[in-house]
């Protein structure tokens, strides 16, 4: 769970740090005070995006550091920074430091693993209320997601794919049956 954010000369933020509470969190404030920046900068760690020196300060010098940097609730941090044009991220813990270079727009498998995050999870003012405008089938496919119930529909899934396999195979293995009694009974 996220504990902690720390932006530095990241768009509008020179040097900014917010604590998360346990639960939900809603970032408010004056327009064109930062707010949609911070949403921002949770993607650019946990996405890759926005790409490109966009996300840079706009009083910073080409040559200083922009870092988002995420503390989560077990003390680990994630740090992703870009120097001259080369992006990185920096995943610590109180045992270990790694760095891992930022390729395109991927992120680091050990950056998603940790984030745990998923498009339920940040949701910007723009957005469509969350579930209000939804289906209750994406209602539901969303809650499942959010818990872990998706493996019970992918656990159907296959099981049916593997059921119309094996009834075609049936179908297929019967009517071989029927054409080698025919031809059985024809010798």
């Amino acid at each position: 769970m996220l504990q902690r954010l720390q932006l530095f000369n990241f768009q509008s933020h020179r040097k900014t740090e917010l604590e998360f509470s346990p639960n939900v969190n809603v970032v408010t404030g004056a327009s064109d005070s930062g707010k949609s920046t911070v949403i921002r900068g949770l993607q650019w760690v946990f996405n890759n995006r926005p790409s490109g020196d966009k996300i840079k300060n706009w009083y910073s010098q080409e040559r200083d550091r922009v870092a988002v940097g995420i503390v989560f609730t077990d003390e680990t941090i994630v740090v992703k920074e870009r120097i001259k044009g080369k992006s990185s991220y920096i995943v610590g813990t109180k045992d270990s430091t790694d760095r891992f270079e930022a390729i395109k727009q991927d992120v680091p498998e050990e950056v998603s693993t940790l984030a745990n995050l998923s498009e339920c999870n940040i949701q910007s003012q723009h957005e469509p209320y969350f579930f209000l405008n939804d289906t209750p089938g994406e209602v539901a496919r969303k809650l499942n997601d959010l818990v872990g119930l998706n493996i019970i529909d992918t656990m159907f899934q296959n099981l049916d794919s593997r059921i119309r396999r094996v009834s075609s195979d049936v179908r297929t293995s019967s009517l071989n049956i029927t054409n080698l009694k025919e031809e059985l009974d024809g010798l």
